[in-house]
């Protein structure tokens, strides 16, 4: 089987590009299947992966990625498309980034399969606290977004929560939940004789947005 992966790759400091290496490197374990990256250039790029496949085939914030992405698509002629998607994930201009989330839909219309994983959902996004100017259109662009998403062939997301939005909200058909971090090796336990008594102080690695707030509670 002949995959396509949509996504940011290493050394690409675009959104979800360690995810899409893991992807990638998961996929390529597979001895039934040949894989493509499909992914951003990055000037003077030197790509390590010398196993994996990598055409660096379109720009960030370039408003001629639909068509540099489908004309790719064509000539390897996979048997499934996969994206691997943040709502920014080909720019951060509104316009940009709304034309590269019709990229799913229009591949599909060209006759393949394709599949999304989806990082995140507008509706959970306060807008208004972000200070944009017109949350109200933001949010009806996210939703025309979405629902476009949605018809591609299958869709995942990575919290029960956006699963049942698009359910219930959209009426989605074909999406399913994948347990975040499923494609690293099983984590060790900590040493639970070092907590602190009464106070515990944790360290806190990771990437916190309107999307994804940092929270201040825990149980030990």
């Amino acid at each position: 089987m002949k995959i396509c992966l949509v996504t940011a790759f290493p050394p690409s400091r675009g959104g979800l590009s360690e995810y899409g290496f893991h992807i990638a490197r998961e996929l390529q374990q597979n001895p039934l299947l040949s894989l493509t990256i499909l992914t951003d250039v990055v000037p003077d790029a030197h790509d390590v992966q010398s196993e994996m496949s990598v055409l660096r085939c379109w720009n960030f914030n370039d408003p001629k990625t639909a068509k540099k992405l489908l004309h790719a698509i064509r000539e390897i002629d996979p048997d499934v498309v996969w994206f691997n998607l943040l709502f920014t994930t080909f720019g951060h201009d509104p316009l940009t980034a709304f034309r590269g989330l019709t990229i799913p839909v229009l591949t599909r219309a060209a006759g393949y399969y394709t599949h999304v994983t989806l990082h995140h959902l507008m509706d959970l996004i306060d807008l208004e606290g972000s200070g944009i100017r017109f949350p109200r259109l933001y949010r009806l662009a996210g939703t025309i977004a979405t629902k476009m998403l949605l018809l591609s062939n299958s869709l995942s997301v990575l919290m029960p929560a956006y699963r049942n939005i698009l359910l219930n909200k959209y009426g989605g058909g074909n999406v399913h939940f994948r347990t975040h971090g499923s494609l690293a090796t099983n984590p060790e336990y900590p040493d639970f004789a070092r907590r602190g008594n009464p106070e515990h102080r944790i360290v806190a690695f990771g990437t916190w947005g309107t999307y994804r707030p940092l929270r201040t509670k825990c149980r030990m």
